[in-house]
């Protein structure tokens, strides 16, 4: 088995077999859809496609959030590469085959492509064209996260190595509400030995999916993503550790600090007192976010202003109170 796509599947029946249609079958590839204790018919809807699409099958679980969904997909996985896809994107078709062949040419442990956005009443069925793909391989562990060109962010734009992740016992945290992606890319890497980054616009996130709660706000969610986000930083400062890499360390802790300066925005929104902000800010303080010395930001290939203002803000967090309330 070449490869297999793990789609996490929660309350998505009238968009699973959009999705599942431009999943293209080819010899060696499987599709295994988890149903995280849906509750709508998805399941049925999964079930009806099998019928004439021998390559997927379904597995069921109690509901337990997008990360435990994808950690049982792991484990049911026999492919030897994985693949991730949400159940309300899909992809463009023409391109799975190839991008699986090019990690198999490369000895990959890590083959990433790029993300489009598209709106939700988008038609899908576009081809990429792979008659010429352009792309990078990066050599050494650590090395894809000096790269800005690389994502590190996001799991449903790549495929990776199934041994690479069983045998470091990688998987997605499920105490995090957010930010889940993030840790489990910073860990991929620091184990990546091959990372293939290629130009192939191959997945279609939906912005704005009536199926996902990405964009919902009110105030208890908001306290949620607060403390996923000092969570994360946790997770990943403690990742790239094992690196003792100072170029990796620089870079780690400027995308700590983001994820400080959003948290600041997010305490503002949801309500939080001025004790509570500070209380939470010296959290991400002790595992070393801030202050930031702004030498380190040449290990950016680009400052820009905006990155200038939020390390300004990020060591100034009673300024950035005042600025905030206004």
């Amino acid at each position: 088995m070449r490869l297999s796509v793990i789609v996490p599947l929660y309350n998505c029946a009238p968009v699973i077999e959009r999705c599942l249609d431009s999943i293209e079958a080819f010899p060696g590839m499987e599709v295994v859809v988890v149903d995280d204790g849906s509750t709508d018919d998805g399941a049925s809807v999964v079930q009806a496609y099998m019928g004439s699409h021998s390559h997927v099958r379904l597995v069921r679980k109690e509901n337990g959030g997008v990360s435990s969904a994808r950690n049982m997909g792991v484990e049911e996985a026999f492919g030897d590469y994985i693949a991730f896809v949400d159940a309300d994107d899909y992809l463009a078709l023409g391109g799975m085959e190839k991008v699986v062949g090019l990690a198999e040419e490369n000895k990959a442990d890590v083959l990433k492509y790029k993300i489009v956005s598209v709106q939700n009443d988008t038609q899908p069925g576009e081809r990429v064209s792979v008659e010429s793909i352009s792309y990078d391989l990066i050599i050494g562990r650590g090395k894809a996260l000096k790269g800005i060109e690389v994502s590190d962010f996001h799991v449903v734009d790549g495929i990776f190595r199934r041994t690479l992740l069983m045998d470091n016992n990688i998987r997605f945290h499920t105490d995090l509400y957010l930010r889940e992606d993030d840790v489990f890319m910073a860990e991929v890497y620091v184990k990546a030995e091959r990372v293939v980054a290629t130009d192939l616009p191959l997945y279609r996130y939906v912005v704005c999916s009536t199926y996902s709660h990405t964009h919902d706000f009110h105030s208890d969610r908001t306290r949620k993503i607060v403390d996923s986000e000092l969570l994360a930083v946790k997770y990943r400062l403690a990742a790239v550790a094992e690196l003792d890499d100072p170029q990796v360390n620089a870079l780690e802790r400027l995308k700590a600090m983001k994820y400080a300066f959003s948290c600041s925005r997010n305490m503002q929104l949801a309500g939080y007192s001025y004790s509570e902000y500070r209380k939470t800010l010296e959290a991400f303080r002790s595992y070393g976010c801030y202050p930031l010395k702004y030498r380190w930001l040449k290990v950016r290939m680009k400052v820009t202003p905006r990155l200038l203002m939020k390390t300004f803000l990020c060591n100034h967090p009673c300024l950035a109170w005042k600025i905030y309330k206004k």
